[in-house]
């Protein structure tokens, strides 16, 4: 695993906003252990370590394992598990937990292996799961799923606007031999979308690419699991804190910790003092936090990247 590499995003950001005390916390998305080692040197350099636990979970069990290499010296505080962030109540007890961070981006070292197929850029296997147990690739989507699923998929996964053009063009290669590397999708997608610049043409491919990964992962399902999961886990005054990279996520982050945040008054005009349901978060961030240009400078896989905190009452 000496090639692991994931350069963490926000970490300032986020280490001034959830590290606020002595209690358990928990990194949902551990990756590589970038956000969880600065958590836990601050834990430490604050005291706060001896009062303190950590708990890590990743369903990428490459990431786990070097993750588990990494945070070696906090092996007496922290406990790690294989689970995908949706899972993360089997992990921590219900109204636990201090402060929770989810980082909903994929690892710079996934990105970069090519046989992971999560990337255009290097030829791979058509894979793109995010653990390596999961049943269904990128490769049984593009090579089983309707021409009118295909094209749902990357105009709502994607907002790709010739998402049927593709589908029409998959359906027709598979037909001749199955599509089964990042290159042979690459080369249909190139040919679909015609003669257009290069900035067009890899913003398009990064759409079809997304779309298969959501799919794949079924990330949307599971984000709406892990926030209720998440926010279950908090205990008062706790804080769950969440990076995302793309609108679809951002949108249910933010309409997620906005309604936990209203009271509801019922109808206009209701002569009640007090809310039928009073607010059960306060929001910490009005706005989302996003990287600095320095940070953008630094990581370009970082530039966007969103924000969101939400406290419970």
């Amino acid at each position: 695993m000496s090639g692991f590499s994931h350069t963490p995003v926000l970490v300032d950001e986020a280490l001034d906003i959830l590290v606020i005390g002595e209690g358990v916390y928990l990194d949902a998305t551990l990756g590589g252990g970038g956000h969880a080692i600065k958590i836990l040197e601050k834990l430490d350099r604050n005291g706060w370590l001896g009062n303190s636990s950590f708990v890590g979970i990743d369903q990428d069990i490459d990431a786990l394992n070097f993750a588990k290499d990494r945070l070696k010296r906090f092996k007496k505080f922290a406990t790690l598990f294989e689970l995908n962030f949706s899972e993360l109540a089997t992990a921590v007890k219900a109204g636990s937990c201090k402060a929770i961070l989810m980082d909903l981006g994929v690892s710079s070292y996934q990105i970069d292996t090519p046989d992971r197929g999560f990337s255009f850029q290097a030829k791979g296997h058509l894979d793109m799961r995010m653990s390596l147990s999961g049943s269904v690739s990128a490769k049984d989507i593009v090579n089983t799923y309707s021409e009118k699923h295909l094209a749902e998929i990357m105009y709502r996964f994607g907002q790709e606007r010739k998402s049927r053009a593709i589908a029409k063009a998959i359906v027709a290669q598979r037909k001749k031999k199955a599509i089964e590397t990042t290159d042979e999708l690459k080369t249909l997608v190139l040919e679909v979308i015609g003669n257009l610049s290069p900035a067009i043409k890899a913003k398009s491919m990064a759409r079809v690419f997304q779309a298969l990964r959501i799919e794949v992962n079924q990330e949307l399902d599971v984000l709406k699991k892990g926030l209720e999961a998440g926010f279950e886990s908090l205990a008062k005054g706790g804080r769950l804190g969440v990076i995302s990279y793309h609108s679809l996520e951002d949108r249910m982050v933010k309409r997620f910790f906005k309604e936990l945040a209203e009271e509801d008054w019922g109808a206009k005009g209701l002569p009640i003092k007090k809310p039928l349901r009073p607010a059960k978060g306060r929001l910490i961030t009005k706005k989302p936090i996003s990287p600095s240009l320095v940070e953008i400078e630094k990581n370009r896989r970082a530039r966007s990247a969103k924000f969101r905190v939400i406290e419970k009452l």
